[in-house]
């Protein structure tokens, strides 16, 4: 994993929002440590962002990291449900554009197609839009009760570090 990998991360988590409140409404959430338990990733330097929504199962409401999931968009109805397929296309446009999302895997519960997307691009890295991340996210299993104890503590104090380096704890 790479050295800034959690301030990247926080910052995708922020450019992503920034795009949401530019094209759609949404009830956005608390910002907290990651939740060991849902849609973890193999520490690869990979970034994945997930869609829970079941309206808008194509607007994403968490990022995906080694450490869990961190959600920033109300998992079930999150999006204003006015929002309209031109608002979502331009969403999405834009933040292919900036961030480089590439569908990776969707999944299908009760008839309605989740997506995944992946994170190629980080503008903000040296590089600009050139810099591009080659690895893709790859999902793990959920682990036993007492390990995702473990790791939760681990997401908490990885949290509060990364809270206090940036200067909002």
């Amino acid at each position: 994993m790479r050295k800034n990998y959690w301030l990247d991360t926080y910052k995708i988590m922020e450019e992503v929002l920034k795009l949401l409140h530019k094209h759609v409404s949404f009830i956005e959430v608390e910002k907290r440590a990651p939740a060991p338990y849902f849609d973890r990733i193999e520490p690869n330097g990979a970034f994945a962002l997930t869609c829970e929504d079941r309206k808008f199962p194509m607007l994403p409401t968490s990022l995906c990291t080694p450490m869990g999931n961190l959600n920033f968009v109300r998992r079930k109805s999150g999006f204003d449900s006015d929002t309209s397929a031109d608002a979502i296309n331009a969403f999405l446009d834009e933040a292919t554009k900036v961030l480089g999302l590439i569908e990776v895997e969707s999944e299908t519960i009760y008839g309605i197609t989740y997506c995944r997307y992946a994170v190629t691009r980080l503008p903000w890295r040296r590089g600009g839009y050139r810099a591009t991340l080659s690895c893709m996210p790859v999902f793990k299993e959920k682990s036993d009760e007492d390990s995702s104890r473990r790791e939760y503590a681990k997401a908490n104090r990885m949290f509060n570090r990364v809270m206090s380096l940036r200067g909002t704890v």
